[in-house]
């Protein structure tokens, strides 16, 4: 009897990662208008190997293309997401077997985590959703390549629809990126093609050839699936910003109009900043940890203020 052991261990990992995300954060939750999902605030995660731009580019730190995926931003995210790796994954694994699942799984978490670093790369990531909505992905195109196979293809459809409904919802929370997601679903879709076509059986029992059509979507999927990763990696490191492509990106994974968590990073991750007694202060700009120097003219009436003063200069400057 065929069993889930790849998901299994995904599960294992990503529940160890948030015990130890707790344990360097000492066992305290940020606030729920910065983290919503019951969880760490944004210094554990980036410590922790949470996606960073500008360390992976900039510093070296290439496993951060790969740790975002065991990694959760809360409680209720980890919940969520194992329980929808369960739901996906056992059917996935127990009838393709663990290898095709996990070069899919995998290979999903990556390219998720570079679609966030090339449309986001000021927001910080984490969560194996990506590499999940890879597994939703593979469904699609499972059900493509083998719709006259199925049982009950317009059942899956509707079940399919849904969970990618779902998972798009998931992503507007903060810390959760719609645009990993997206970057996986692809990713997944293309891998799903190549790895998961089911071949009828002839007369004597033996898989028949796959049909042409199924050949010529695996080619496709393949080819395309390599030049998805290569342009990925290589905008990663050549330090292409596509936020130029779609300037109100940020709105489609963190909206801030609806006023319920702060999405911009000065909000989200917080900022240093020193004041002194003649107006003058510094500012540390999260993410980049640009300085920026200003001045006030009445260093009481700044204290007054407060940081809520700051937290517009950050958004307005940084």
């Amino acid at each position: 009897q065929p069993r889930m052991y790849f998901g299994y261990a995904v599960i294992g990992v990503s529940c160890l990662a948030f015990f130890v995300e707790m344990q360097v954060a000492g066992w305290k939750f940020a606030p729920l208008k910065q983290n919503p999902t019951i969880g760490p605030g944004h210094d554990v995660l980036v410590k922790v190997g949470a996606k960073d731009t500008f360390k992976i580019a900039d510093n070296g730190e290439a496993w951060r293309i790969f740790t975002p995926t065991v990694l959760h931003a809360g409680f209720v995210h980890l919940i969520f997401n194992m329980g929808f790796l369960y739901m996906v994954g056992q059917e996935m694994e127990t009838t393709h077997g663990w290898k095709r699942f996990a070069t899919i799984y995998i290979l999903s978490g990556v390219v998720a985590t570079l679609s966030s670093a090339l449309f986001l790369p000021d927001l910080t990531m984490v969560g194996s959703s990506g590499a999940i909505f890879g597994l939703v992905g593979a469904r699609w195109g499972d059900l493509i390549q083998n719709w006259d196979v199925l049982l009950r293809p317009w059942a899956e459809l509707a079940a399919m629809s849904a969970m990618t409904l779902l998972n798009y919802g998931m992503g507007l929370l903060p810390f959760i990126d719609n645009f990993a997601h997206t970057g996986g679903l692809v990713m997944g879709f293309l891998t799903g093609l190549v790895l998961l076509p089911q071949r009828r059986l002839g007369r004597s029992g033996r898989p028949r050839p796959m049909t042409r059509k199924q050949a010529a979507l695996s080619h496709a999927g393949a080819a395309l699936a390599l030049v998805l990763l290569v342009l990925g990696l290589t905008g990663l490191y050549s330090g292409a910003d596509l936020r130029l492509l779609c300037p109100g990106c940020l709105e489609l994974s963190c909206p801030s109009g609806l006023g319920w968590w702060d999405c911009s990073p000065c909000g989200r991750t917080g900022f240093q900043y020193t004041l002194y007694t003649n107006g003058t202060f510094f500012l540390t700009c999260p993410i980049t940890e640009r300085v920026l120097a200003g001045a006030l003219g009445d260093g009481a009436a700044a204290e007054e203020t407060g940081a809520g003063y700051f937290l517009s200069y950050c958004k307005e400057n940084c």
